[in-house]
């Protein structure tokens, strides 16, 4: 469905606001915008809007399938006027929003779905939650002018994923303890700590017959300290992945690496990456 603006939309269109979670995309150039569309309904938004300045194609059976809404990137802060003027005619939703070659990826997105996710976050009682945003970009902008290519950027992505469905092994857990709490439970019984979304919620990796007796022993020291069980295919970001890690090394190795020219901060240390490309690597 076609919108000439957001006010156009906002009255004819406004029973899509009324369920979320809800994505905007904002086209600033020509560059991978089905894939971007694509990606983001196989996450499960429940609505797309995509505000595209005229002239902008795409798929006929994507349009089909979003609200387009023209937009002009000219007018005074088009983009931030755009984006809180649709959190003020659905309050209470969850939103998000991103640009044309952006991808959203957040905890546990090979399984979950972003509503599931959300679930998660409300049981929680949590009112915003960290997701990553990844922007694609080629490795030699000799073949590639425009600077995106799809299949050089997700490569990495795809590979590490199935090698750690295919060789991977194991569950993981959610404790609502800190990590200094939960790590000697788990390493006493063969498990170890696969992140700490929290300072007092760690996430724990191991075999199932260990987790439970893991998730048996936190019952009877904190019984008010409910687990949960993940929906994962494996014990992610634990030993349980070394075989996989292992596979993935040559296919790291073919991949070009440049030195960055911002600084990055890394998700597992919490410090910045090194600029050597081989340390990057």
């Amino acid at each position: 469905m076609r919108y000439a603006n957001l006010t156009e939309f906002l009255t004819q269109g406004a029973t899509a606001l009324t369920k979320g979670p809800i994505a905007m995309v904002f086209l600033e150039d020509l560059v991978e915008i089905d894939t971007t569309i694509r990606h983001h309904q196989q996450a499960g938004f429940s609505e797309i809007l995509v505000f595209a300045p005229e002239g902008f194609e795409m798929a006929p059976v994507l349009e089909d399938s979003v609200h387009r809404i023209a937009f002009d990137y000219h007018a005074d802060a088009a983009l931030i006027n755009a984006v809180n003027t649709v959190i003020d005619a659905a309050p209470g939703l969850w939103m998000y929003y991103c640009f044309n070659a952006e991808f959203l990826f957040y905890p546990f997105c090979e399984t979950r779905s972003v509503g599931e996710m959300l679930a998660f976050h409300a049981k929680e009682r949590r009112d915003a939650m960290l997701t990553y945003v990844i922007d694609l970009y080629a490795a030699d902008l000799g073949k590639t002018q425009n600077a995106v290519s799809f299949e050089d950027a997700l490569k990495l992505v795809q590979k590490r994923g199935e090698l750690m469905g295919t060789h991977g092994e194991g569950e993981m857990s959610a404790f609502p303890l800190a990590l200094d709490v939960i790590k000697p439970i788990a390493e006493k019984r063969r498990c170890a700590v696969a992140g700490c979304n929290l300072p007092e919620q760690t996430v724990v990796g191991g075999r199932a017959e260990d987790l439970e007796k893991v998730e048996q022993e936190v019952q009877e020291q904190f019984a008010r300290k409910r687990p949960v069980r993940l929906k994962t295919e494996g014990a992610f970001h634990t030993y349980y992945m070394d075989k996989a890690a292992e596979l993935f090394r040559p296919v790291l190795e073919e991949a070009s690496f440049g030195s960055a020219e911002a600084r990055v901060l890394s998700n597992y240390t919490g410090s910045f990456h090194e600029d050597d490309p081989a340390k990057i690597r």
